[in-house]
């Protein structure tokens, strides 16, 4: 399963990179200026008007993007585990046997390549910004799918491909968020317990 985690979002967001021309430890963050060479403020409210156009910026052309409702979600959920909307939050949700596992803000399919966002992205609540380092956090997936890298269900193949979605959308914002570090800490982790042996 690949999404992107909701775990630090409130916390760290982006407050660093607001300013196009503020560098971070990571890069300089390219993301707002290119969003606004091609018309989309960064940080006014994303709608589905500007979502359409990021997508189109960061995707193939026919590629399955889209924001879930309940027909996206029974399309993209063929193959793959079931999401759903939070009525409250808009955010996906995944409940195995009755159990909350996961909250995203988008989620790639690993079996189709699918790409599934949450309603919450077009509330009139979260920056086109935001959005836009979403869509190539799961772009990132799709890369990851199509190039056959990452694909399985073992704890460092997990990680290895949420590391590098993280690591994509830092390339374009200058910052990683934290849950991306959490994710690099278990790589290192992961190697050097392998060392060892």
């Amino acid at each position: 399963m690949t999404s992107t985690d909701m775990n630090d979002k409130r916390y760290t967001r982006f407050s660093q990179v607001f300013n196009s021309e503020s560098t971070t430890i990571i890069g300089k963050n390219i993301l707002a200026g290119f969003l606004e060479k091609n018309g989309i403020m960064p940080y006014n409210p994303a709608t589905a008007k500007s979502l359409k156009k990021i997508i189109s910026l960061f995707s193939s052309p026919g590629q399955w993007i889209k924001v879930a409702d309940a027909s996206t979600i029974a399309d993209f959920s063929i193959g793959h585990l079931n999401y759903s909307i939070n009525s409250t939050t808009r955010y996906l949700e995944l409940y195995i046997k009755g159990n909350l596992e996961s909250k995203a803000w988008g989620v790639t399919n690993p079996i189709n390549g699918k790409i599934i966002l949450a309603p919450c992205l077009i509330d009139g609540i979260e920056h086109n910004f935001w959005a836009a380092s979403v869509v190539i956090h799961e772009q990132d997936h799709f890369s990851n799918f199509k190039a056959g890298l990452y694909q399985g269900n073992s704890f460092i193949t997990q990680e290895l491909n949420e590391l590098s979605a993280y690591k994509a959308a830092a390339k374009w914002t200058g910052s990683m968020e934290r849950q991306g570090f959490i994710h690099l800490q278990n790589v290192i982790e992961y190697f050097l317990k392998l060392s060892n042996y």
